[in-house]
């Protein structure tokens, strides 16, 4: 296994749906410990490593979620059956028979979600579309074993898909249950990891935020307490190549770095998007623009103080919010990549210009 799937390994293995971050950010605190000038933590369990550069008026922020989509325990019945509020954005149907892991105080056990056979459906209930609601775990109930019970499970405790991280039967494409956005977060530790050998123009902070998937709540944090000049989200984006998708959309695995033209929580700063489009151009990393139907972490960051000029870097990934999605290796080597031309650049006059109003 050569470094870069070490470090996918660890960081998706690692445990921590929204809210439950911990073990995730200390595995990124880990492969950080040698590559950052200063690591320091904030007050809801995010990160924010420092690179200090030449000139440190000039400060790019970089940010990627560490959580994952997961499930929190609502309530448990009398024979230790359990059901979940989400964390994240879910179609619950792909959750029914798929295994997930409860972490309680004692320790860590296995489930299952499982819903009424149909086979005892009457027809309306065929036709219903399954909620949460429908569905509870079972972690091996039975007359004389309450799993809850036994194993110390609360409401309140956190559930997330269960699953490990693997290689595909392409060695270019990788199988993980939260590429999102621990791909992001493996994709800033990269940087960080290249720019031990430099001296950047500019201040580069890396901020591994929480709690993402349920309201963009830690990036701004992050924001307020590095004060960006711009700032950049590391994180998934859709790849747009599956059988329910255009054959002739760039938006694919092994498409490149994606640069985002429009999330329904922030427009990029038209400035911004180009300068990366440019950079991407100048160093011959193959990219494409895409939209998205949701939100990044730059949603929160760009409304700090009087503004953040923000842009989004995406890896092409399919099947994300679910129990499993897969990735490209050349994708993130490209994010890296362009990531780095831009910091390369990125001294006050850089900065200046892209801020400056367009006319």
């Amino acid at each position: 296994m050569n470094d870069h799937r070490a470090l996918y390994k660890d960081i998706t293995d690692a445990f921590g749906p929204s809210g439950f971050e911990s073990e995730a950010a200390s595995v990124a605190r880990r492969y950080l410990k040698n590559a950052a000038d200063e690591i320091e933590s904030d007050n809801l369990g995010g990160l924010i490593a420092r690179k200090k550069g030449r000139d440190s008026s000039v400060k790019v922020l970089l940010l990627a979620h560490l959580d994952e989509c997961g499930f929190m325990v609502k309530s448990i019945d009398k024979n230790g059956y359990i059901r979940v509020l989400p964390l994240g954005g879910w179609n619950p149907p792909v959750a029914l028979g798929q295994r997930v892991r409860i972490r309680s105080r004692k320790g860590d056990l296995i489930g299952i979600f499982g819903a009424k056979p149909p086979h005892e459906m009457t027809e309306d209930e065929k036709k219903k579309t399954l909620s949460l609601d429908d569905m509870w775990i079972d972690a091996g109930v039975t007359e004389d074993f309450n799993p809850a019970k036994e194993c110390g499970v609360r409401l309140g405790d956190p559930v997330a898909p269960w699953g490990e991280y693997q290689a595909t039967a392409n060695p270019k494409i990788d199988l993980a249950r939260n590429w999102d956005n621990r791909v992001g977060c493996a994709a800033l530790i990269r940087v960080f990891q290249e720019l031990q050998s430099i001296t950047p123009p500019c201040d580069v902070y890396g901020a591994f935020t929480v709690q993402e998937e349920v309201g963009l709540r830690g990036a701004g944090v992050s924001a307020w307490m590095c004060d960006p000049s711009l700032a950049i989200a590391l994180d998934v984006s859709l790849g747009r190549d599956t059988p329910c998708d255009s054959d002739s959309s760039d938006a694919k695995l092994g498409g490149g770095a994606c640069l985002l033209i429009y999330d329904t929580s922030m427009i990029p700063h038209l400035g911004f998007r180009d300068a990366l489009a440019a950079a991407a151009e100048a160093n011959s990393i193959k990219h494409h623009f895409t939209f998205l139907k949701g939100g990044y972490d730059t949603g929160a960051a760009h409304r700090h103080k009087t503004g953040v000029p923000s842009a989004v870097i995406g890896i092409p990934s399919r099947y994300i919010h679910g129990f499993g999605s897969m990735v490209h290796h050349g994708d993130i080597d490209d994010v890296v990549s362009l990531t780095m031309a831009f910091i390369q650049t990125a001294d006050a006059s850089a900065v200046e210009a892209i801020r400056r109003p367009r006319g």
